[in-house]
């Protein structure tokens, strides 16, 4: 827990400077990606704080950029929300005066992802969902990125075409996946784990429950002043494994596994299989 150190300063917008960084990625040459939400940009750093490049997000109007993350060939992707402007007009209705709002949208939508190589040339965009959703969370592993929006979780494929929505993720305000495909998601005050088709594994209560990400062994979660630890294949009864069918390979998907304490057969917890018949 000893703090190393810190890689950039508050100030105007300049190489290394921040106003409100709000994600951050790694690229494989193992460089920080900063997104910085205060002046729209991205800055990639080398992990002892020595600037290398940064570039704009592109975001119009009053949008900002909320989410940051690589794909296997080095693409950055950048989630964006709420691009749109709003004009404000008074008149007169006979009884007083009010006001009009009128909303423009720009023409690829008000949500967006946005695609760049990996020294920042933008490659292209996708998205525009809806008027006012959020797009609050990035995950890509694979060919796969996971998209928190609108609190939901989507499942597209790298060029944005929309291959599902997790039901069982709800209040969703970010997003990981573990090394097992498992999704982890945050929000409403928990933490929920779900198999790669969306069915709820097990969910924890975790009051603030916000930011989070995954290594090999543990899932990190930010709630409100801290960060929570939990392990992955660790539970309390330390066991996991496949369930398949009898003398094949075959996976049994949502099989009920039982542990039972040895010496008086009581028991200790049960677990449900995901979709490839893992359980732990």
């Amino acid at each position: 827990g000893t703090v190393l150190g810190t890689i950039g300063t508050s100030g105007p917008v300049a190489p290394g400077q921040f106003d409100c960084p709000v994600d951050v990625a790694l690229n494989a040459d193992g460089n920080l990606l900063v997104l910085d939400q205060g002046h729209r940009t991205v800055h990639e750093m080398q992990p002892d704080g020595t600037f290398v490049r940064w570039f704009s997000t592109l975001t119009t109007g009053p949008g900002l950029p909320w989410a940051i993350d690589v794909d296997e060939s080095g693409t950055i992707y950048v989630a964006d929300a709420e691009n749109e402007t709003y004009t404000y007009e008074d008149y007169f209705d006979g009884w007083g005066w009010s006001c009009c709002v009128t909303i423009t949208h720009p023409p690829g939508g008000n949500n967006l992802v946005r695609r760049f190589a990996p020294d920042g040339t933008f490659l292209g965009q996708w998205g525009g969902y809806s008027d006012r959703y959020l797009l609050e969370g990035l995950w890509i592993t694979g060919d796969t990125v996971f998209l928190v929006d609108d609190a939901r979780v989507r499942v597209n494929s790298l060029d944005g075409q929309e291959a599902a929505s997790l039901s069982g993720a709800t209040n969703v305000r970010d997003v990981a996946v573990d090394r097992f495909g498992h999704v982890w998601a945050t929000g409403g005050d928990k933490v929920r784990e779900l198999t790669p088709g969306g069915r709820l594994l097990a969910e924890y209560s975790l009051p603030g429950a916000s930011g989070i990400t995954v290594d090999r062994d543990n899932v990190y979660v930010t709630n409100g002043d801290r960060i929570t630890k939990i392990g992955i294949g660790t539970p309390l009864t330390a066991l996991a494994g496949t369930v398949t069918r009898s003398n094949s390979t075959v996976p049994v998907a949502g099989a009920f596994v039982v542990a039972l304490r040895a010496s008086d057969l009581s028991f200790v917890r049960g677990a449900v299989a995901d979709d490839g018949g893992f359980y732990r």
